[in-house]
């Protein structure tokens, strides 16, 4: 797209700078700057979403994997 200025005889090409910064684009800046590789102790890699501890709600959790053995009772302990 072109713009032709009658006044100076020019073709101009107009550019669009967008300044918006919504939600999503912060929310994709952190996600992407948060997943790290870490290397395991058996030579392997893995990639592994570490977000910046501010942002996170929980700061810790015991959580069972299975509801039996106690382990619920435990788990709230």
């Amino acid at each position: 797209m072109q713009y032709f200025d009658t006044e100076t005889n020019a073709n101009y090409t107009p550019y669009v700078v967008e300044t918006s910064v919504g939600l999503d684009r912060m929310f994709l800046a952190v996600f992407s700057n948060s997943l790290k590789e870490e290397v395991l102790e058996d030579g392997t890699t893995r990639i592994v979403l570490q977000l910046p501890s501010v942002l996170a709600p929980t700061k810790a959790a015991v959580l069972p994997l299975v509801k039996k053995d106690g382990l619920p009772e435990v788990a709230r302990k």
